[in-house]
């Protein structure tokens, strides 16, 4: 479950997202499910495996437009019950949502150069390949009536113990919270009468004694992402008779990723809100990251022909080293029936570097009398070596939580290809990819993971963890296509692909509610996605 109210991004489902790959690269290798690391001979296979490039005796230009388009439906569960959790009973009205990207998924050169000898090297390539790696495409949006708990609520309770001064003051944004100080600037928080470091929301009613939402509020909470990571090549490759092919490669990945929160709580009837001489209109709150990530890595692939008919393939890529640079604002106005206040906070700068997780692949290949081509890959990547380094003291508890609750993610990729004439092709592949997410077991039925860890807790000694047990989310994709070679020089392929992504929680503000023991007594609401990642890619190439 994923929290809001978070104003740096350095936690391990940032990590996550950085490290994670999800090849597009060419329309044949996507097409193949990109089981392609015994397969070689494209240029979108160089990215799997860097001996792809050395199979065939030519060189090669390929560029590869591309749409993609995401599709979500979102539901929404107002309170429930803490000791029994959510159930897909608990959600209601569900809304649909998409959002479009045109984009250039791949694009690269080869230049293959014999050495005319008819054993040992017979031959070397040069090339230079730019994948897309990663798309972050996605939009969600879920609402319903909530009469318990208010967004103005959550950040009071955030705000408690803050002596007003300290909020007035200029530097305020540099020791507190952002959204904390905004929703002050703004007012959608207020102090109390009698004291100066306790508040109360403006969709609240304080009555000298206790505080409540002031009536029902109609509540809408959305998230958008958008974004790709490219991971350019720089690629050599060996050929050893035929037989043996061999590669290096450097790495340099790149992505730029934007995400936005909104939510916005409006009065379902604003007699139920008085505020000194007017009446409460709709709350607005906005999150906006931009993030922008570079990177270095080193990969070694290499395929073996035993016999003519099958392919063994097997890559390593080093852990990236990324550098990371982020910026984010929030923005909050309270508007009235008469009067609106606003504050769009300066923007928060943060520059950090994360060590990625390396992956080793493993694949096998035959064809079936020139005709067809079966191909199976097996892929690891271990999480758990996720490491931040910079400047923030908090890097030593985000580090012990990405060893703790990273773990190995499995990745099988299985392709066919059919030639229905020799210029003519059809192509199918699928994908299964493992959470690299795990939890601990906690008693009674509870769980630990990374939402509910407290390091100091267990730097203490007063959190012992048990055996660690993998999430069971997968990511799952499907993909076709076709390809077709002229006599000459020129071909083309065309794939489509469907992405199922794992659905998610996300909580639009922390839970403030609690009873008299420390646990919730009425939960915020919850927002439940499913969504998947539609994408169409053709591949235009020259051999030569």
């Amino acid at each position: 479950m994923t929290a809001a109210l978070v104003a740096t991004a350095q936690d391990i489902y940032s990590s996550v997202d950085i490290s994670r790959n999800q090849y597009t690269g060419t329309a044949r290798t996507m097409a193949l499910g990109n089981a392609v690391t015994a397969v070689g001979g494209d240029l979108g296979a160089v990215n799997v495996n860097p001996a792809a490039s050395a199979v065939y005796h030519y060189g090669q230009f390929v560029i590869s437009p591309g749409f993609s388009r995401s599709t979500s439906t979102a539901s929404f569960a107002l309170t429930y019950s803490a000791s029994r959790g959510l159930s897909d009973s608990d959600f209601f009205g569900a809304q649909s949502q998409y959002a479009n990207n045109f984009g250039l998924p791949n694009i690269g050169a080869s230049m293959y150069i014999g050495t005319g000898r008819d054993a040992g090297l017979t031959g070397f390539s040069f090339s230079f390949v730019s994948n897309t790696s990663a798309n972050y495409l996605n939009a969600a949006q879920a609402g319903g009536i909530n009469d318990e708990t208010s967004i103005s609520g959550a950040f009071a309770s955030m705000a408690f113990g803050i002596p007003e001064v300290d909020l007035q003051a200029a530097d305020a944004v540099s020791n507190y919270n952002l959204n904390t100080v905004a929703a002050y600037r703004s007012y959608v928080i207020s102090p109390l009468p009698y004291a100066n470091d306790e508040y109360y929301g403006a969709a609240e009613v304080f009555d000298g004694s206790s505080i409540y939402t002031g009536g029902p509020l109609n509540q809408i909470s959305s998230q958008q992402t958008y974004g790709v990571k490219k991971d350019m090549e720089f690629n050599v490759g060996f050929n050893f008779s035929d037989r043996w092919m061999l590669g290096v490669s450097l790495g340099v990945p790149h992505s730029s990723y934007e995400y936005i929160e909104r939510f916005v709580e409006s009065a379902h009837d604003y007699r139920d809100f008085p505020l000194d001489d007017t009446y409460l209109d709709y709350i607005t709150y906005q999150y906006k990251l931009n993030r922008d990530v570079s990177g270095v890595y080193g990969k070694f692939g290499v395929i073996w022909l035993p016999t003519d008919n099958l392919r063994l393939g097997a890559s390593f890529r080093t852990p990236t080293r990324y550098s990371i640079s982020e910026e984010y604002d929030v923005y909050q106005s309270l508007d009235l029936k008469n009067k609106t206040y606003t504050e769009d906070s300066e923007f928060g700068e943060f520059e950090y570097r994360l060590r990625s997780p390396y992956t080793a692949s493993f694949g096998i290949a035959t064809t079936l009398a020139s005709r067809a081509l079966l191909s199976v890959d097996y892929e690891l990547a271990d999480y758990s070596i996720m490491k931040y380094s910079g400047r923030s003291r908090e890097f030593e508890a985000r580090n012990v939580e990405n060893s703790l609750f990273g773990g190995l993610q499995h990745a099988l990729r299985a392709g066919a290809e059919l030639f229905v004439t020799p210029e003519f092709a059809l192509r199918a592949g699928y994908t299964l990819t493992t959470s690299p997410l795990r939890y601990y077991d906690y008693g009674n039925g509870g769980i630990v993971s990374a939402d509910n860890f407290s390091y100091s807790d267990f730097k203490t000694g007063r959190l012992a963890l048990g055996t660690p047990h993998a999430f069971t989310d997968r990511t799952q994709s499907a993909s076709f296509g076709f390809g077709y070679a002229s006599p000459g020089s020129f071909f083309m392929d065309a794939a489509a692909r469907c992405t199922f992504r794992p659905k998610y929680d996300f909580v639009p503000y922390a839970d403030y509610i609690f009873d008299e023991y420390g646990d919730v007594s009425v939960p915020s609401p919850t927002v439940r996605v499913n969504g998947k990642l539609w994408e169409v890619v053709l591949t235009f190439g020259w051999r030569f």
